[in-house]
């Protein structure tokens, strides 16, 4: 079961979050032995997928350096242009999203594998509070709702939360 939720805390800042359990299925989990949540350069980043592919995402891209404006028109060629050109010939997770967060506005990043093993990408700008993973329905209800009771540090009640509730 994998989930990632980003949001905004009570301090204006974006914060994200995700589990450490990895599934083979709905019967077998285990603790996943490198994060699904990190901090790269100016990027906060969380994803879903196999640990290979998220050690690639953590180790084996050199991402570009954002500017400080038109950031979604960066986002959405630039960034993904290059991600996609250093993952030519590398094997991923059949189902990879990767959640990132610059500047304070998050993105995600959908990777398809194709027929052929080439790799196709969809990137698009989110709108805060947003979740990917199997448990994203879970995180983003249980967040809303803890966040109008008022609840402290909402985004980590919320995870836990949807790694209670969410299959797989």
């Amino acid at each position: 079961m994998t989930v990632i939720l980003a949001a905004m805390d009570s301090d204006g800042k974006v914060k994200i979050g995700g589990d450490s359990q990895a599934s083979t299925g709905y019967d077998y989990s285990y603790k996943l032995d490198c994060p699904k949540v990190m901090k790269i350069g100016e990027y906060l980043m969380g994803g879903t997928g196999c640990a290979a592919t998220l050690r690639r995402f953590q180790f084996g891209i050199n991402y570009p350096k954002p500017p400080k404006r038109n950031i979604e028109k960066f986002m959405l060629l630039t960034f993904r242009d290059s991600v996609v050109k250093q993952l030519k010939g590398v094997t991923l997770c059949a189902r990879t999203v990767i959640l990132f967060v610059i500047h304070d506005k998050p993105f995600e990043l959908m990777l398809t594998i194709n027929d052929d093993n080439t790799t196709s990408a969809l990137m698009y700008p989110s709108q805060l509070p947003v979740a990917v993973g199997c448990g994203f329905l879970s995180a983003i209800g249980a967040y809303k709702a803890l966040v109008s009771m008022g609840a402290e540090d909402p985004i980590r009640k919320a995870l836990e939360i949807a790694m209670e509730v969410s299959p797989g």
